[in-house]
């Protein structure tokens, strides 16, 4: 799938990069995608369930079933979101203590933690509604999207950041949130015409 191919070449560059700012920034990434490979597979059950719920009413034309299963899929999604960036927020000396024995790389860690620790809470929607388009069959609607969020913010916040600032880390995790953000709210904002082909 073009969104899947996106997806995973934007993480991809996002833990790669860390090699151009010394070995403990990229041991540090490698840490930050552990925690968000763990968020991943706590979001993703429930935005299969999502995906079951919607395909179920899809399926049967029921647009209202479609409503109810999005609003019931939405709020255990924004508690585990919740929740995990607590959790990263408050947890981290532990969580380090568990990954790492290198003090280099838990500072550098520690530098970038606030980004980790937000992007739960910034990306649940983004699987959510992942999910509630995979049931709807509409996977076209979701590539559109991701397009729009890579190259309309995403590439164009990294040049511009680096043109202004210079290319770092730090600017690379930014971008990565936003992309979360920009990319559930793509999706919410196309969320009407799905609702329209569905009740066709």
């Amino acid at each position: 799938m073009g969104r899947t191919a996106l997806l995973t070449s934007v993480v991809t560059f996002v833990a790669s990069i860390g090699s151009h700012f010394g070995p403990e920034v990229l041991a540090a990434n490698a840490i930050m995608l552990q925690l968000m490979n763990v968020a991943s597979y706590a979001l993703d059950g429930y935005a299969n369930a999502a995906e079951a719920l919607v395909a179920h009413a899809a399926g049967a034309g029921d647009l209202p079933g479609v409503h109810a299963a999005v609003i019931a899929s939405a709020i255990p999604m924004a508690a585990i979101g919740v929740v995990l960036s607590l959790g990263y927020w408050l947890g981290r000396d532990v969580i380090l203590g568990a990954l790492t024995d290198l003090p280099e790389v838990r500072e550098a860690a520690i530098d970038y933690w606030p980004w980790i620790a937000l992007l739960p809470l910034v990306s649940w929607g983004a699987y959510w509604l992942d999910g509630v388009f995979l049931g709807a069959g509409q996977s076209g609607l979701m590539f559109v999207a991701m397009v729009a969020s890579v190259v309309g913010v995403f590439l164009p916040l990294l040049l511009v950041g680096a043109a202004a600032w210079g290319l770092s880390n730090g600017l690379v995790w930014t971008a990565f949130l936003v992309l979360n953000i920009v990319r559930q709210v793509s999706l919410g904002v196309a969320y009407p015409r799905l609702a329209r082909r569905i009740s066709v």
